[in-house]
C-alpha cells in the first residue's frame, strides 16, 4: 500500500491513495526493516513509502536451512525480475532476487542470496495484522516473512518500473530505522506560497 506522504508511517496515515509515483533512472530502494517500510527514492530525494512486511526476529526452518530470519542489514543490487510459479511464497510469482553489492560471497560466491523483494498470497492478511496490531503482529511491527520484503502486487510493480528505469538493475538499502534524506529545496520544489525568492 503506497502512502500518500512521502515520510508518514503506514499506521499514521490510514492508508490514503498515494500520488502517482513515475519511476526514474537514478532511483534506489531503502527499507526501514524496524518498521517495514519500504522507500523508492529519486535522484534527487524525493521519495514515496511503501508499507511493507520484513523478516521475523526468530529462528526459523525453511527449505532446508534454520537460521535467524531477520531481513539482513546491507547494501544490495537487484540485477532482474526472476519470475516463480504463482503460489503462496512468491504470490504471483515476481522475484526480485538481492545481491550484494560488493559482488563477493553469498551463495554463490558472486554476490547472490536467498533474499529478495516479492509478495505473498496472504499480504494482505499480513498487512491488516500489522496495521490493527492483532494476529501474529501485536506490535504492528510487520516482522512477517522468512528474511524477505514482501510488498503488495501493485506496489511491487512500482519497484519493478524504477527497476526497468534504471537499465534493469536498482540499488537498495536495508536495515533498522533507515529512511531517504530531506530533498534538497530548489526554487522548483519550494511551493510558492512560502514567499521565499532565490
Amino acid at each position: 500500500m503506497a502512502l500518500a506522504t512521502p515520510f508518514a508511517s503506514a499506521q499514521e496515515d490510514g492508508g490514503a491513495v498515494a500520488p502517482r509515483w513515475e519511476a526514474q533512472a537514478g532511483d534506489r530502494v531503502i527499507v526501514d526493516t524496524d518498521a517495514s517500510l519500504i522507500y523508492l527514492v529519486h535522484e534527487n530525494g524525493e521519495s514515496i513509502v511503501l508499507d511493507g512486511l520484513t523478516g521475523q526476529h526468530r529462528n526459523v526452518c525453511y527449505i532446508g536451512r534454520c537460521y535467524f530470519a531477520e531481513t539482513p542489514a546491507g547494501e544490495w543490487v537487484i540485477k532482474s525480475v526472476e519470475k516463480k510459479s504463482r503460489s503462496t511464497t512468491f504470490g504471483e510469482g515476481r522475484f526480485l532476487r538481492l545481491f550484494q553489492a560488493d559482488g563477493d560471497g553469498g551463495d554463490d560466491g558472486r554476490g547472490r542470496t536467498a533474499y529478495g523483494i516479492h509478495s505473498h498470497l496472504q499480504f494482505d492478511i499480513m498487512l491488516k495484522d500489522k496495521l490493527e496490531k492483532k494476529g501474529y503482529d501485536k506490535e504492528g511491527k510487520g516482522w512477517r516473512s522468512y528474511g524477505c520484503i514482501l510488498l503488495s502486487e501493485d506496489d511491487l510493480s512500482l519497484v519493478v518500473a524504477s527497476i526497468d528505469a534504471n537499465g534493469g538493475s536498482i540499488t537498495v538499502s536495508t536495515g533498522p530505522n533507515l529512511a531517504p534524506p530531506t530533498p534538497e529545496a530548489t526554487v522548483e520544489t519550494v511551493p510558492s506560497w512560502l514567499g521565499l525568492t532565490w
